[in-house]
């Protein structure tokens, strides 16, 4: 993700980026580009405006005790999964403001969803810096809590998974239907990205549009119905919900 975000950034062309890390190889992926390399955490922040912390939640103690000289003028971002707002705080309390982000592996193409969260009000100008500066990877909302952002991560955190899940099996289905993998897989993926771009471009709800495609008598009737007899949507909610308690679980 911290690579994902330094090249997104890199491309808008309107940062100066210093990316550190203890391991070479890792470091050395940004050999070809304008972004300046250190493994040094400490040395890495000396001229930070904005320092953003993608580690594991593990590692992120070691890390903040690296730099524990964050200013009063710095913002500290961490996209750490299940490491609590109170604690990052805590690690650094004289930072300007602490904000905790979680964004998805859509961010790697552009397109991710990054949900955001702080303890304070920030200024116009604060705000629209980080809503800038994750803009480079895809579009950002704000919520108001630690909870919330549990929400965020079992919906949109975890939300990748379940689409691929759920091609899977479409493409599974297609097999003894005698429709090669390859195709079974484009005609599914084509049809995810259709059906989330009328989505997104439509006035209409999801159950709406569902219901504007499945004609009474026909195939998508049938479909649907199975699904229903099946329980799907139960266990998808049961799924998500899973997600949510296991991200609190995993708090920190």
């Amino acid at each position: 993700m911290g690579y994902a975000l330094a090249t997104g950034l890199v491309k808008q062309g309107t940062y100066s980026i210093t990316v550190a890390d203890p391991e070479p190889s890792q470091l050395a992926r940004f050999t070809d580009s304008s972004i300046r390399t250190v493994n040094n955490n400490a040395e890495a922040i000396v001229s930070a405006d904005i320092v953003v912390l993608c580690v594991k939640p593990q590692m992120m103690a070691t890390v903040a005790a690296d730099i524990a000289t964050v200013s009063n003028l710095q913002i500290v971002i961490s996209i750490a999964a299940g490491i609590r707002l109170s604690r990052l705080v805590s690690w650094f309390p004289d930072a300007a403001v602490v904000i905790r982000a979680m964004p998805n592996t859509p961010s790697l193409v552009g397109h991710g969803m990054i949900g955001l969260c702080t303890d304070r009000e920030l200024s116009t100008e604060t705000k629209d810096l980080v809503e800038n500066l994750f803009a480079s990877v895809g579009e950002t909302a704000w919520f108001e809590s630690d909870e919330a952002i549990d929400a965020v991560t079992a919906i949109s955190g975890s939300g990748p998974a379940y689409f691929y899940y759920f091609i899977e099996a479409i493409v599974s289905a297609a097999s003894p239907l005698r429709l090669p993998k390859t195709q079974a897989t484009n005609l599914a993926v084509r049809t995810l990205i259709g059906a989330g771009k009328m989505l997104e471009d439509s006035t209409l709800d999801p159950t709406e549009l569902r219901r504007q495609v499945t004609s009474p008598g026909g195939t998508t009737e049938a479909a649907i119905q199975t699904m229903e007899d099946l329980e799907v949507s139960k266990r998808i909610h049961k799924g998500v919900v899973a997600a949510y308690h296991k991200a609190q679980e995993l708090a920190l």
